[in-house]
């Protein structure tokens, strides 16, 4: 018959385990493994995070279209329970909100016809970027689906239960809330919600000088002019 043996481990709290040779032996070695395996999964996020932010400024230098994250959020009401629906799709390289509606309802018509506008706007039928959404029911409509798919346009979801898995759109969801046209305590109607976003987007994309873009408008770095702006703002501080 096997002994009994005790381990006793130092740290914090000292704690005291009984218990067959072997077993303790095999819940050793099963630990040891589990940290292991965190340790690498670590390096390899780190790793994920590094690639990603390397390849990003990558695309940046190169002007290649990185992909267009969507917004859909709610735009609060006077009365109780009641908003509205805010459909919003931007370019992360230059920031300028390409296109953007709203609504009463959530509806997958309703945001395929918002990546219709989107794409006509800019002017990039044949090329579509990628469309990186949120796990909402407009987003993951069938009707949006088979539209991208007739586009040639990919699609890539955020991770499930998680809000904020896209800081470009959170970014600027922040400086909407905080726009001087934003009521404290909610829109009186849908023409007051209309009449606010396309004062803000004009605001946005004109004289909103983005920290993301070295402080030029999204519309001077979705024109290319901001190369020319930022040479002459370097010679002025030499």
């Amino acid at each position: 018959m096997m002994d009994y043996f005790i381990v006793v481990l130092k740290s914090r709290l000292t704690s005291c385990y009984v218990g067959y040779v072997e077993s303790l032996a095999n819940v050793s070695l099963n630990y040891t493994q589990r940290k292991q395996r965190l340790f690498t999964a670590r390096i390899t996020v780190e790793q994920e995070t590094v690639s990603q932010e390397v390849h990003a400024q990558f695309c940046e230098r190169l002007r290649v279209k990185l992909p267009w994250p969507t917004l859909l959020r709610y735009c609060p009401s006077e009365v109780r329970d009641q908003h509205w629906y805010l459909y919003l799709i931007m370019d992360i390289y230059s920031r300028k909100i390409a296109a953007r509606k709203i609504h009463e309802a959530e509806s997958g018509e309703l945001a395929k016809k918002l990546v219709d506008r989107a794409l006509l706007r800019a002017r990039c039928w044949q090329n579509p970027p990628v469309l990186c959404s949120d796990n909402s029911a407009p987003m993951t409509s069938c009707t949006l689906k088979a539209r991208l798919a007739e586009l040639g346009m990919l699609m890539s979801h955020s991770r499930p239960r998680i809000s904020n898995v896209n800081p470009y759109s959170e970014s600027l969801f922040k400086t909407l809330k905080y726009h001087p046209q934003w009521p404290a305590k909610g829109f009186r109607s849908l023409i007051a919600v209309r009449e606010c976003m396309l004062l803000f987007e004009q605001a946005y994309n004109e004289e909103h000088l983005h920290s993301g873009t070295n402080f030029v408008t999204p519309a001077q770095r979705h024109q290319g002019v901001d190369t020319e702006l930022l040479a002459k703002r370097e010679a002025v501080y030499e």
